[in-house]
């Protein structure tokens, strides 16, 4: 209990940060009372808090659009550490803009969550704007790539040519989904005097953070294989680890732990100094100096094990910084430990045996030639162009063809995304998939050739439910099946990334499929911004970085939806709804029956804000989540072997029916598909 030392350097850090207030007189070293109550009680209770507030039922909210951001950081097999590190030079601040620009980002629900060096690093980069009366900071309409502060002066917000009466004061903040994803902007900022303000770039905000991620994460785990309890351990379950400390600090004087009380956290000293002390005996409980800890020290590994007592008080000589994990988060990343000391580990982590197993070979069966297809109907309209539902004249069979145009592809800047779809589901075996029968491409478009899912989606089946919810057997059913599909995708250590009932199809035998990859990618961890705004998860918007948690936050809100009928951060504004997100601001209604009982239990751990705590995330893998009181009518092979009975069927009238697909935008159709003159080249790969 005494503590470790480590000589590995941990780079700065950007987590979750806990701060201990001081008690009003802190103890002088000399004459520390090793006995007092330690700080851990309420940093444990800090660890694991989680915020909840009411959240408005939605009514006739508009469905929100896929977004994607342009970090393009993904960790895999080729990634180096540093390759997005950009140097910037710093614009000098007085201490009054310091000021002004800290307590700006302390409020702001994108930046309060980030460590001091994080908050730091985001002011620093910020650059000094000066701007006359009268003066649009910003435009409605114009694409946004700043974060703006107003340090002096004043502004207003004008929305549709209206002012809302909503005037800026120094200190305000605006523009910040700029820092997260290329949109529109929504409002007009209009100076009303000569103004200082302080813009920060999204692209550079964004690398910065995930390369100050990643270093944390490479340090702790580094120094955490020296120690002697983690051994055993391998270097997945020790990058998960890290990946889950937080930041502590302690201020002076204060017991970080204290000898006698029962152990739940485990430490690294990260900044400053402690010092280790003994009881000269039992009775007494004299306090003898032992020595003193500093930066990468660690202590309290013991505590990872069970809730045995300390064996010694630890004191903060000055204010200390430490990278804490609780036990509880532990065996939920690792499983319990002290069975881990007893052998070496006879498989890897899903994750990097995925990496590790040589990619399943291409299975495109080409039944059919471009020229044999026919289109028959319209599908859907996608962000490339549409969906077509298509005849194949050889053989009769029908296809869903997607049609791609290569001037929006470029325009988009999409060709390795569009590339990486075909790839993905050309890789990709399972009865809950769309299977890939043909990729193609001519001068104008890109081609892909799926499976035919003529059953419409879920978004629509709900919305022609009279009450917009669906029952137990359609909830637990197609709930179900979007489970199996994403343990597939995550067994071969792919991300799905874009769930959300609009992209669960209907088959015609009544099961459903999950469609729509131009989000997924095959990578252990990324730091890309995607998906669709209602069901990002907290980690991504705060730029953390991301793995297959996403796709079970994502979860969690479909199942929600599937209930309730609505979603359960949907605010007024995107900012509102991020804001609910990162916070947690869930509202759960309690019922009696037993399988409602169920959904909420799911739901709420599937909405988990602490990733290590997530269902799905953790070492048992999607265990928890097939195993809960939920899915106690499902037969999980059967249900792999399509053998279960889906609760209906849906109506087809015909093989050229598409009356499941509604409100399909078809004006596209008649203005054509642009001519792409372009270099072919960029497409070679499709």
């Amino acid at each position: 209990m005494g503590g470790g030392h480590s000589g590995l350097a941990v780079p700065p850090a950007n987590k979750y940060v806990t701060t201990v207030s001081a008690s009003p007189s802190a103890p002088d070293m000399e004459t520390v009372d090793i006995s007092a109550t330690s700080s851990e009680t309420l940093i444990r209770d800090q660890l694991n808090a989680k915020r909840r507030s009411a959240s408005g039922k939605k009514n006739g909210v508009k469905r929100t659009h896929g977004i994607q951001g342009t970090t393009g950081f993904d960790l895999d097999i080729h990634t180096k550490r540093g390759a997005y590190d950009r140097p910037k030079q710093i614009e000098p601040k007085s201490v009054e803009t310091l000021k002004v620009l800290s307590v700006a980002l302390e409020n702001h629900f994108l930046f309060h969550a980030l460590s001091k060096v994080s908050l730091g690093t985001a002011v620093d980069f910020m650059e000094k704007v000066e701007v006359k009366a009268g003066v649009n900071i910003i435009t409605q309409g114009d694409q946004g790539k700043h974060f703006y502060v107003l340090e002096h002066g004043a502004a207003k917000v004008i929305i549709n040519g209206t002012d809302i009466n909503k005037p800026l004061q120094p200190g305000a903040s605006f523009g910040e989904l700029a820092l997260l994803y290329e949109e529109p902007r929504s409002a007009t900022i209009v100076t009303t005097e000569d103004s200082k303000l302080w813009s920060l770039e999204s692209d550079i905000f964004r690398r910065s953070l995930a390369s100050q991620n990643l270093q944390w994460e490479e340090g702790v785990s580094s120094m955490l294989k020296d120690i002697p309890l983690f051994q055993n351990l391998q270097k997945g379950q020790l990058d998960a680890v890290a990946e889950c400390m937080q930041e502590v600090f302690i201020p002076n004087g204060a017991n970080i732990v204290t000898q006698g009380e029962l152990g739940h956290i485990f430490y690294v000293i990260l900044e400053g100094n402690a010092n280790v002390y003994v009881w000269d005996n039992e009775e007494n409980k004299t306090p003898v100096f032992v020595h003193a800890l500093g930066k990468n020290d660690f202590f309290g590994e013991r505590a990872l094990l069970s809730a045995d007592p300390r064996s010694a008080t630890i004191v903060a000589n000055g204010q200390v910084k430490c990278g804490a994990i609780d036990r509880e988060t532990f065996t939920s990343l690792i499983g319990p430990l002290k069975p881990l000391l007893d052998q070496a580990f006879e498989s890897q982590t899903e994750c990097e045996q995925s990496m590790r197993t040589k990619f399943l070979q291409d299975r495109i069966e080409y039944k059919c030639v471009l020229e044999d297809l026919e289109i028959k109907g319209v599908l859907g309209r996608g962000a490339f162009g549409f969906v077509y539902l298509v005849h194949n004249r050889k053989n009769e069979d029908r296809y869903a063809m997607k049609k791609i145009s290569k001037v929006t592809v470029i325009e988009k800047a999409q060709q390795e995304n569009i590339t990486r779809e075909k790839t993905l589901l050309a890789s990709m075996d399972h009865p809950l998939l769309p299977k890939l029968f043909l990729s193609s491409q001519d001068t104008d478009c890109l081609y892909l050739v799926l499976e035919l899912l003529q059953g419409g989606d879920l978004f629509s089946a709900l919305v022609d439910r009279p009450d917009q919810v669906f029952d137990e057997v359609h909830s637990v059913f197609y709930t179900a099946c979007i489970v199996e599909a994403l343990a597939y995708m995550h067994s071969n250590g792919i991300l799905y990334r874009d769930l959300k009932p609009e992209n669960v199809v209907i088959a015609a035998n009544g099961y459903v499929k999950l469609v729509d990859f131009g989000f997924a990618k095959r990578c252990k961890r990324s730091f890309t911004m995607c998906g669709t705004q209602d069901y990002i998860s907290p980690e991504m918007i705060l730029g953390r970085g991301h793995g297959k948690g996403v796709d079970y936050w994502a979860l969690g809100n479909v199942l929600f939806e599937f209930i309730y009928g609505y979603l359960p951060f949907n605010r007024n504004s995107v900012s509102d709804t991020f804001g609910a997100i990162v916070s947690g601001d869930l509202e759960i209604t309690p019922y009696d029956e037993p399988w409602l009982t169920g959904s909420n239990v799911l739901i709420e751990n599937l909405l988990n804000t602490n990733v290590a705590k997530r269902w799905g995330c953790g070492h048992m893998g999607v265990a928890p989540i097939r195993n809960c009181l939920f899915f106690s009518d499902i037969d999980w092979s059967k249900l792999a072997e399509i053998k279960i009975q889906p609760p209906s069927i849906p109506k087809c009238y015909g093989p050229d029916d598409v009356s499941n697909f509604k409100d399909v935008d078809v004006e596209g159709i008649k203005a054509g598909v642009k001519s792409y003159s372009g270099d072919q080249k960029c497409f070679e790969n499709f």
